[in-house]
């Protein structure tokens, strides 16, 4: 609430997330997905732009399937490589469909990357893309 209420311009959820469901479907353990819930209450409530910054090691694939034709929002996912580790999603191409091309952000990581390469693709991408989708 003090998103709405103008008291915070970020939020973040340590607890991690049930990225995986999709809008029809459980998925991964997810059985809902809290973070779509909580974008989408931003949304009803009057916010005109999300970013959404995943940094768990799998892909958001559910957060990312909800919105990915939807221009209001930016899905921004770091995670393992979905060559090795589930949901085997979150490649490159995966960039949104149509006016919403370039909404998804999937930076996929090799399977040992260690702290400093995930620190580097934070800064590298995360900062940029979030930055970039600011309204002017």
């Amino acid at each position: 609430m003090d998103i709405l209420d103008g008291k915070a311009v970020h939020a973040v959820n340590f607890g991690g997330g049930m990225h995986h469901a999709a809008r029809d479907k459980a998925s991964g353990f997810c059985v809902y997905n809290d973070c779509a819930v909580a974008i989408q209450h931003l949304l009803d409530n009057g916010v005109q732009r999300v970013v959404y910054i995943d940094v768990d090691g799998h892909h958001g694939d559910g957060t990312q399937s909800i919105f990915f034709d939807d221009p209001r929002v930016i899905t921004i996912s770091l995670h393992e490589t979905g060559l090795s580790l589930f949901p085997g999603t979150g490649f490159a191409n995966e960039i949104g469909e149509g006016q919403c091309a370039g909404t998804s952000v999937n930076v996929a990581m090799p399977t040992r990357a260690d702290d400093s390469q995930w620190l580097r693709a934070y800064d590298a991408w995360c900062r940029l893309s979030s930055a970039s989708s600011v309204p002017r």
